[in-house]
């Protein structure tokens, strides 16, 4: 997991490592689904909400809703080549005005699949 903007890294798919690392954080993450639809529906990390480029529109409110000042985001997509999650975080950060968001380098899978 990469820091967006800063790059700091995470083991990953060492999902005890990441665990660990969220656990010292004061609030859980929101953890942000960037794959497609029907990945999404098909399986995804618990509490997670969909947010996806190609309908980020439609699914930005959902995101809203749920996120609060002081919670971090963490953006997440299929794999170490998908730029899905890197998209997402970035227009969060430049339209939102986001600051606190993290980009899932790897699969989810490595820890939840």
């Amino acid at each position: 997991m990469i820091r967006h903007q800063q790059a700091r890294h995470i083991p990953w798919p060492k999902a005890k490592s990441l665990s660990r690392r969220l656990d010292s954080w004061p609030v859980a993450p929101l953890w942000v689904d960037a794959r497609s639809r029907a990945a999404f529906q098909a399986h995804h990390i618990p509490g997670a909400v969909w947010l996806n480029e190609d309908e980020g529109e439609a699914s930005l409110p959902q995101l809203l809703a749920v996120w609060q000042p002081g919670i971090a985001i963490v953006v997440y997509c299929d794999s170490r080549q998908c730029d899905a999650s890197t998209a997402v975080a970035t227009r969060l950060r430049e339209e939102l005005q986001l600051t606190d968001i993290y980009v899932l380098k790897g699969s989810f899978l490595g820890g939840y699949g």
